[in-house]
C-alpha cells in the first residue's frame, strides 16, 4: 500500500537543504554552507524561481542569524529530533533535498525510501570524501546508499574524481559548485603604500588552522624555505596567522633555524586585521597537499597577491603556474624557496599575477558565480523531477 502524505498544492517549488553545524564552527565547509543558505533565500526571494527555502541544522538556534529573509530555519542540538525534523518536512514538503554532509546520507537514502521520486543533491568539499584512514572512512553501506542521490555538487574535480572512485559513483552525477568569495572593498589596483605595504618590507603570508592534524599544510616547509634565502633577503617577514597545538613545534623549528626574528605568528585575527594583513602580504603561500578547495587562495587574489600552492591536489586547479602564482613541489625546498623569492625580488611579476588572480576571481569565483552554478544544478535536477512525475502520471 502507498503511503500518502499531505503535500503541498501550491506552485511554490520547496528547496529543503539539511546540515550540521554550519554557524556554530568555523572552516571552509562551514563558509560553504552559510554561502548556500544565503543563496537559497535569494533564489525564494527572486519571483522568476517561485521557490520556498527551509533550512533544518543541526546546532543551537542562538548560533543562527535571527533574520535569513527567504529561509525558514530549524535547529536541534538532539540528533533524534533534528533527523525526526529533516525527515517529516522533506517527506511532507520537499520538492528536491539538499544534504551538506556525507553523514547525513542514511536520512537521505531513508527519505528516498518514502519519496523516490524526489531529487536528492550531495554537498562534498573534500577529505571527507576521500575514505583517508587518517580522517574519515568509508563506511561499508555508503556506496550502495549513495544510489538514492540524483546528483553530487563538488567544489573541485579533484575531490569528484576521488569520490567516484572510493564510493563508485557514475561520474554522470557529479557536478561542479566551486566556492566563492565576496568582493573586498579594498581594490588591487591601488599602490602598495595605499594598501598598508610598509615600504621596504617584503611579506610572505599564510592563513589556516595550526592543529596538529594539518601538518599537511607543510608550513613547516615555508619556514625552512625560508631560511635558505634569509640572508639574501633579511627584511622579509613570514607571518603565519593562526592557531592550534602545532604551534610550538613551529616557533621551536623557526628558533632553531635562528630565523624566529622573521617569522611572525599572528594567532587568530578579527576580520579586519585579516583584511590588513593580506593587504601587507607581498605574496600567499599553502603548500597543502590535503586541499579540497583552498579559500585562501581567492581570499589572497582578491587584494592583488600571488599565490603559491602545491602542486597535487585541487588548487592546482585554481592556480595557473607563472600566470597567478605558482605551484611547487613541497618537498623540495629549494624549489619553495625559488619561487618565493621570484616573486620577492620581482615586484612588476608579482603586481601583475597578483592583478590576474584577481580577475580570475572576478570572473569564476564571485557569489554572482556560485549562484549561478547553483541555480543550473537545480533547474537541472527540478526539470528531470518535473519529468518523470509526468511519465509516471501519464503511464497511470
Amino acid at each position: 500500500m502507498a503511503m500518502v502524505f499531505p503535500f503541498s498544492t501550491d506552485n511554490r517549488t520547496r528547496v529543503i537543504l539539511s546540515g550540521l553545524a554550519t554557524y556554530s564552527k568555523i572552516g571552509g565547509l562551514q563558509q560553504f554552507n552559510r554561502r548556500l543558505v544565503r543563496n537559497l533565500a535569494a533564489r525564494a526571494q527572486d519571483k522568476r524561481t517561485s521557490t520556498e527555502a527551509i533550512g533544518l541544522f543541526y546546532e543551537d538556534r542562538a548560533t543562527v542569524p535571527p533574520n535569513i529573509e527567504g529561509m525558514t530555519i530549524h535547529t536541534s542540538e538532539r540528533n533524534r529530533v533534528f533527523a525526526f525534523k529533516t525527515l517529516w518536512t522533506a517527506v511532507t514538503k520537499g520538492d528536491v533535498l539538499l544534504i551538506a554532509h556525507i553523514n547525513l546520507l542514511p536520512l537521505a537514502a531513508l527519505i528516498h525510501c518514502l519519496r523516490p521520486r524526489m531529487p536528492i543533491i550531495l554537498f562534498v568539499h573534500g577529505i571527507e570524501v576521500w575514505n583517508l584512514p587518517t580522517f574519515r572512512r568509508r563506511k561499508w553501506y555508503e556506496p550502495l546508499l549513495v544510489k538514492c542521490l540524483t546528483r553530487v555538487a563538488s567544489v573541485s574535480q579533484f575531490t569528484a574524481d576521488i569520490m567516484a572512485r572510493e564510493f563508485r559513483v557514475p561520474k554522470s552525477k557529479f557536478r561542479l559548485l566551486p566556492n566563492a568569495v565576496d568582493s573586498a572593498e579594498t581594490p588591487a589596483t591601488l599602490p602598495a603604500a595605499s594598501l598598508g605595504k610598509p615600504a621596504g618590507t617584503p611579506t610572505i603570508l599564510s592563513v589556516a588552522r595550526l592543529n596538529r592534524v594539518d601538518r599537511a599544510k607543510n608550513f613547516d616547509k615555508v619556514i625552512r624555505a625560508v631560511a635558505l634565502f634569509s640572508e639574501r633577503l633579511p627584511q622579509v617577514r613570514y607571518e603565519i596567522v593562526g592557531d592550534g597545538d602545532l604551534r610550538p613545534e613551529l616557533e621551536a623549528l623557526a628558533r632553531e633555524l635562528k630565523i624566529d626574528h622573521q617569522i611572525h605568528f599572528l594567532g587568530r585575527l578579527s576580520d579586519t586585521e585579516l583584511a590588513s594583513a593580506y593587504e601587507r602580504a607581498s605574496v600567499f603561500i599553502m603548500p597543502s597537499t590535503k586541499e579540497g578547495f583552498g579559500i585562501v587562495y581567492l581570499e589572497a587574489w582578491q587584494y592583488g597577491v600571488p599565490v603559491i600552492c602545491a602542486d597535487v591536489g585541487a588548487p592546482k586547479e585554481l592556480i595557473d603556474d607563472g600566470v597567478d602564482g605558482f605551484a611547487v613541489d613541497p618537498e623540495n625546498i629549494e624549489m619553495v624557496a625559488d619561487r618565493l623569492e621570484r616573486i620577492l625580488s620581482d615586484k612588476e611579476s608579482s603586481l601583475r599575477m597578483g592583478a590576474n588572480g584577481r580577475h580570475k576571481v572576478e570572473t569564476r569565483y564571485s557569489n554572482a558565480s556560485f549562484r549561478a552554478n547553483l541555480d543550473q544544478i537545480l533547474d537541472e535536477v527540478l526539470e528531470t523531477g518535473s519529468s518523470k512525475k509526468m511519465v509516471a502520471h501519464t503511464s497511470k
